[in-house]
């Protein structure tokens, strides 16, 4: 069975040609797969003739439009967006960000957050991220499994960070943060998501070995 959504299609063809079309329909099948999209009601009649079973949520004039794509999203931080923003980056992660990122060494931390990071993400409509997740590799999974139960595709890196972190913040050694690495790549490449896939993800340079 497909859901069609009917209303004014607008999305950029190019970088300098943006194409509108009215009373246009996105058909979308039971696994969240486009199936067709209807220039108009013309083409839409005669495209439903072969799927009798259907849906039809008529928009009126709302927009459909393509997801947005966030490609640097620090997933764990999301508890504390506008915090200290009148303080340096190097004083801000000392003082918010490793305590905070810190907590997701307790998957049921990560429970409580990781969720809402998700779900706020695809209400508002980006429907692709890269995330950064924490050094923790078991919460790194479970940032990774939901984004395949809610259908957003991601980029999920376990963050790799061997020095200059809080003391008790840093991973034990770059042989643990290569090992843990690679453990997740695994875990995904089993899992076997066609939308979410492992990233390598150092923080930045001065928290990394060469």
């Amino acid at each position: 069975p497909l859901t069609v959504f009917k209303g004014t299609i607008a999305h950029s063809k190019s970088r300098n040609l943006l194409e509108i079309l009215e009373k246009a329909a996105i058909a979308v099948n039971e696994t969240g797969v486009i199936e067709f999209v209807a220039k108009d009601e013309a083409e839409l009649a005669s495209k439903l003739k072969s799927h009798p079973s259907h849906t039809l949520l008529d928009l009126g004039n709302k927009l459909l439009i393509p997801g947005f794509i966030d490609t640097h999203c620090h997933a764990p931080q999301f508890s504390f967006v506008g915090l200290g923003t009148g303080v340096p980056l190097l004083q801000w992660l000392e003082k918010f960000t490793f305590n905070y990122e810190a907590q997701f060494k307790d998957l049921e931390f990560a429970k409580k957050i990781y969720p809402k990071v998700v779900d706020r993400l695809l209400k508002n409509g980006t429907t692709t991220v890269s995330y950064f997740a924490t050094i923790h590799l078991e919460a790194t999974k479970y940032l990774h499994d939901l984004c395949v139960e809610a259908g957003q595709r991601a980029l999920v890196g376990k963050v790799c960070m061997d020095r200059n972190g809080a003391p008790h913040y840093v991973e034990e050694s770059t042989a643990v943060s290569l090992a843990d690495t690679e453990a997740f790549i695994k875990y995904c490449a089993e899992k076997g998501s066609s939308l979410v896939k492992p990233t390598i993800t150092p923080r930045f340079a001065i928290t990394c070995t060469e």
